[in-house]
């Protein structure tokens, strides 16, 4: 069977904005050099979709970055098979960070997710042991959906953000740390098991934006065993959501203050859970493919 790919790589954007209307090909028509980057992901002969419209995907193998309403009536007018799919439904509760955080727990020392302004109001004063705050609405993606601000300090603009990521929401208010490495462990879930990748490191540039990622087989075995329980709790998490498909968790080490004499490097193996694919998720992976299976 042939496969093509709807890679709707905005897809948070559409799930923070559910009611504006969405094309999830066009990441793949205005951006053919990122689609490029996921040669790994896109087995070569394989088909993507930069059209809304086109010739029937009946007898084809849909796969999709993530099941999305815009992504599923798409597929859906162009007749293709939807039952390995998730609900929209349930994509949209899974990708919200207010899902990891409310199912398996916030691991930041004096992290919150609020949802009122008035408990936004308390953890602000509450401030952060870094002196800094980070900021995040419950959808993001590429260093989207965030904001840094000083602890004790907010300026007008950010209590903007605060006001509107609690109206869209939510807001969840973690201390602002200074990363010494980005890592990720991938894998995937549905009802044959649980599949997990081997763990990889991260460049991001100064905004969060991904950059690239490799495999890192001399990652400290106390980080990959951190990042394996996360990783699987999360797919626990979401088997039992109603999930099917990729995940990923990402972590990263930190300083815990800005004097050197004083700091200590901590692991945080777990920020992120993504409830789709993800740039390194074939990387990740290390040739093992139960998507395609």
């Amino acid at each position: 069977m042939s496969r093509v790919w709807l890679l709707n790589l905005e897809a948070e954007t559409e799930l923070a904005q559910p009611r504006t209307p969405h094309d999830p090909t066009r990441i793949a028509r205005e951006r053919p050099e990122l689609i490029a980057r996921l040669a790994e992901l896109v087995p070569s002969g394989d088909e993507v979709l930069t059209q809304a419209e086109g010739p029937s995907l009946a007898g084809k193998r849909c796969m999709v970055w993530s099941a999305t309403t815009s992504a599923r009536a798409l597929l859906e007018a162009r007749g293709a098979d939807l039952s390995h799919l998730p609900p929209a439904a349930v994509v949209a509760r899974v990708s919200s960070r207010a899902f990891a955080a409310e199912q398996l727990g916030l691991l930041l020392p004096g992290a919150q997710l609020v949802y009122s302004h008035e408990a936004a109001d308390r953890a602000l004063a509450a401030g952060s042991f870094s002196g800094k705050l980070l900021l995040r609405k419950m959808f993001g993606f590429a260093g989207r959906g965030r904001r840094i601000a000083q602890a004790g300090g907010l300026s007008e603009s950010d209590l903007n953000f605060v006001r509107k990521a609690v109206n869209e929401g939510g807001l969840l208010i973690e201390p602002y740390v200074e990363r010494t490495s980005d890592v990720s462990l991938h894998g995937f879930c549905d009802e044959r098991g649980i599949v997990l990748g081997e763990p990889t490191v991260a460049t991001l540039n100064e905004g969060g934006v991904w950059q690239a990622s490799r495999r890192d087989p001399s990652m400290r075995s106390d980080y990959v065993s951190a990042l394996r329980e996360q990783l699987w709790r999360a797919a626990e998490a979401l088997l039992a959501a109603g999930y099917r498909g990729p995940l990923g968790v990402d972590g990263f080490s930190y300083l815990t203050s800005t004097e050197q004499a004083h700091s200590q490097v901590q692991f945080c193996a777990r920020c992120e859970v993504n409830a789709r694919y993800s740039m390194a998720w074939a990387i990740g992976m290390a040739g093992q493919r139960p998507d395609l299976a």
